[in-house]
């Protein structure tokens, strides 16, 4: 321990011991019948090994010991191993015993403690974010619903999965994702209270439980803080990052009476609120498990329906206004489930971003669509445009402009030909990673358009500095023709810009002689 015999020599034991051990010796010799004083005859064999009447049976503890300061080295106090013994002599003659003191023998064991520690740290905490880890959070979870039952009546859990986040692995790297990982289990932190407990129950999924509650609105509070919380931009190495998160409640006893029950249907709440933007909290209810069952059903069989078959293309025509002739098609992605039926987009492809399936799936589609556009050229067919929508987490994707590379060299399709479709939203999403791919794109002849342009958002600079060269009104925008002037006003100003920046304009959804007529009249293209 550091210290010169004369430092220690005739002091009471205790004043090298943590306080909590010495209470915890204190509390041992008690429960034994211990005694630093004269005991009666007749206890002696409870105290006494019989062969050897002065000592009594060993004592077996594990205390801290407080190290000379001037000497510790990392930790004020040591762990060790103590196994000591009473030793009494017998009064000849009389009925008690004198206590004489305390003999025994103690062994180092602070390396193996900080094993342990370090064992229990991995057993029960995340790694990357320090956090309680599914083990954990099952058994605070447990002991809440046990005080639940007596005590308070009502708790809350919540699962939080964070929006986008597979975009940041892919295009940042796991460095970068497991940084954001740790600050954002630091502002989950901040949001509750005490005796609630985050958790990381792994990937880029949460949870908290809120012990006790009185009315569901303590748990929206929690939740509209930690998205408060969450939106704030992150800066890792260098990066600004802008993090979303989608939250589900589920309440005892209302949406669950045990552990599954109650981590299941939060599960199906924030998928509710993924599916709805995210970004949000939503409740539990029970017209929510059937939504889920089917979003199981097709992340399920999303991985086997390119092996089946089951995806086709759609092509609907693109057609120049002023020659009527057809110029080019949008390939329309569908999926026609063995079980569900036709299943669109809008369905399955939140489903397959979610399921980590959307990079298969579009390079599948990249694939066929510039295979159907060559077997069309070798047929004898006017060349024309194929266009199709890239979902943003294709875009960002760092083996994106290998995948473009060869799937132009195997099916030998003319690069201009081709038309990726990106959003405003995408486009604006990790603007310098953006820049680059579509640098990349363009210099390979391929044409880039922004799709339903005005329904997002975007920076207008970008326009001129991106190379962009097509912008699609969406037919939110071309429905409004003749009906809202406002509306009107709108897509007359895109078509003038468009213009002036020397792009393309293609109107989507034209369904009536009056929209088309307004459209050819203020000059749009197709």
């Amino acid at each position: 321990l550091g210290y010169e015999p004369e430092q220690l020599a005739g002091k009471h034991f205790s004043v090298i011991m943590h306080p909590d051990d010495a209470a915890l010796v204190n509390r041992s010799k008690a429960l034994s019948g211990y005694r630093d004083k004269s005991v009666s005859a007749k206890d002696i064999p409870r105290f006494f090994d019989e062969r050897r009447a002065d000592k009594r049976k060993t004592l077996g503890l594990e205390v801290r010991l407080l190290q000379n300061k001037t000497n510790a080295s990392d930790n004020e106090y040591v762990y060790v191993e103590v196994n000591a013994s009473g030793l009494y002599i017998k009064n000849i003659g009389r009925e008690d015993a004198v206590f004489l003191g305390t003999i025994g023998i103690m062994r180092d064991i602070t390396e193996r403690k900080r094993a342990e520690a370090a064992i229990q740290q991995m057993a029960f905490y995340d790694s990357v974010t320090g956090l309680p880890n599914r083990t954990l959070f099952h058994d605070r979870i447990s002991m809440a619903l046990a005080h639940a039952q007596r005590v308070t009546g009502m708790m809350a859990v919540l699962f939080l999965d964070l929006d986008k986040f597979k975009l940041v692995n892919d295009s940042l790297g796991h460095a970068v994702g497991d940084q954001l990982l740790k600050t954002v289990a630091d502002r989950l932190a901040n949001c509750t209270r005490k005796g609630d407990t985050v958790a990381r129950m792994g990937g880029d999924e949460f949870t908290l439980l809120l012990p006790v509650i009185k009315h569901k609105n303590d748990a929206e509070e929690v939740a509209d803080k930690i998205l408060e919380k969450i939106s704030h931009p992150f800066v890792i190495d260098g990066n600004e990052l802008m993090v979303t998160t989608s939250i589900g409640i589920a309440l005892y006893p209302a949406d669950g009476n045990d552990i599954d029950a109650l981590l299941k249907n939060a599960d199906i709440a924030m998928y509710n609120a993924k599916d709805t933007g995210g970004n949000n909290y939503k409740h539990y209810t029970k017209m929510l498990s059937v939504k889920v069952s089917r979003r199981v059903v097709m992340e399920n069989e999303l991985r086997q329906a390119i092996e089946r078959k089951e995806f086709f293309i759609y092509y609907q025509p693109r057609i120049n206004i002023n020659t009527g002739r057809i110029v080019g098609v949008e390939a329309l992605l569908r999926w026609q489930h063995h079980e569900l039926g036709l299943v669109f987009p809008s369905e399955f492809i939140p489903v397959a971003e979610g399921a980590g399936m959307i990079v298969p799936i579009s390079e599948w589609m990249l694939s066929t669509v510039c295979v159907q556009g060559k077997t069309w050229q070798s047929a004898g067919l006017p060349a024309v445009r194929l266009a199709m929508k890239l979902p943003s987490h294709v875009f960002q994707w760092r083996c994106f402009m290998e995948t473009i590379n060869r799937v132009l060299q195997e099916t030998g399709i003319t690069p201009s030909l081709l038309e990726l479709e990106i959003t405003e939203t995408a486009m604006m999403r990790n603007v310098e990673v953006t820049a680059s791919r579509l640098s990349m794109v363009n210099a390979l002849g391929v044409k880039i358009a922004i799709d339903d342009f005005g329904i997002g958002y975007s920076s207008l600079s970008c326009l001129s500095s991106y190379p962009i060269h097509a912008l699609k009104i969406g037919k939110a925008f071309v429905h409004g023709i003749t009906v809202n002037p406002h509306v009107e006003s709108i897509v007359k100003a895109i078509i003038a810009m468009a213009k002036n920046l020397k792009m393309s304009v293609i109107a989507e959804g034209v369904e009536t002689r009056e929209q088309l007529a307004f459209l050819k009249e203020h000059q749009c293209e197709e």
